[in-house]
This record gives C-alpha cells, sequence and structure tokens, in this order.
C-alpha cells in the first residue's frame, strides 16, 4: 500500500512539474517574440587564409512588461546567425544557459566569438568598397524545451 502511495505522489509530482515547465516556456515563448536584436559591437578582427574571425556584442531589448529569464539546463541561447544585409555570414554558438533581461530594459553580451568562412565571404566581395558595420544583423536562437524560437531584428 505504502508503494502505491509513494508511485502516486511521485506521478502527481512529475505532472505538476511537467506543467509549470509547460508555462513557463508558454510565456518565455511569448516574450522572446516581442524582444529585439541587435550587433552593439565588434572587436578583435583577425583575417586568416580561411576566415575572418572577431569578437561581436549582442544586444536584446526586452519591450514587454514582463521579465525575460532564461535560467535552467532546458533553456538556453543556442546560437547566434549573422548576416550582411540579406547574405548569410556565419553562425556563432554562445550557448548560455543564463540570461536575463528585465521589463523595459535591454542585455549586452560581449565578445561572442564569430568566425566567417571563406565561402561566406566572397557572397560580400562585391560590398566590400561600401561596407559598412550598419548593415550587419543578427538574429538569435533561444532552446525551450527542445523547441526553437528565433529573435529577429525589428523594423
Amino acid at each position: 500500500m505504502k508503494l502505491k502511495n509513494v508511485l502516486i505522489v511521485t506521478g502527481l509530482t512529475v505532472v505538476g512539474f511537467s506543467l509549470v515547465g509547460w508555462n513557463k516556456a508558454k510565456n518565455l515563448a511569448k516574450v522572446f517574440s516581442k524582444m529585439n536584436i541587435y550587433p552593439a559591437g565588434f572587436r578583435g578582427l583577425s583575417i586568416e587564409s580561411e576566415s575572418i574571425k572577431f569578437r561581436m556584442d549582442v544586444g536584446f531589448i526586452n519591450p514587454t512588461d514582463e521579465d525575460f529569464n532564461i535560467n535552467v539546463y532546458a533553456t538556453k541561447l543556442k546560437r547566434i546567425n549573422i548576416f550582411y544585409g540579406t547574405k548569410y555570414l556565419a553562425t556563432a554558438y554562445p550557448d548560455l544557459t543564463s540570461i536575463s533581461v528585465p521589463a523595459q530594459n535591454g542585455l549586452v553580451i560581449n565578445d561572442i566569438t564569430c568566425e566567417v568562412p571563406k565561402t561566406a565571404i566572397l557572397s560580400i566581395i562585391p560590398h566590400i568598397l561600401n561596407f559598412a558595420f550598419t548593415n550587419i544583423r543578427v538574429e538569435a536562437v533561444i532552446q525551450v524545451l527542445g523547441a526553437e524560437y528565433t529573435i529577429r531584428p525589428q523594423n
């Protein structure tokens, strides 16, 4: 009889935690869909034979009235895709599992290592003479309980 009660309590606890986790994921996704992202700075440019490497700062803006908090292993900033205009350049993998962007506020994540492969460099060669860092745009992919959500720049 005691084993049966333990199994029932354990099962109800697991279901309860799953529902709480699912609601948190839905709330994160709702806030996430309204957030904005932008490249905040560049440094450490290194031109090598196969790629261009640099460090980038990425800013997030949370215009909602709810805090955006990632601080569990099931949620993480998985990757940041980098574009020059509409042309894909590279993907950075910061693999962060703890990010907090307060409501009506912003956050800058510093020193994300980026590497632009030679193939992507070739696609922007026609733009080299008019190259402007203002044409760099980024998007972030956050993974929440296995599902991926993308923050794209808001116009």
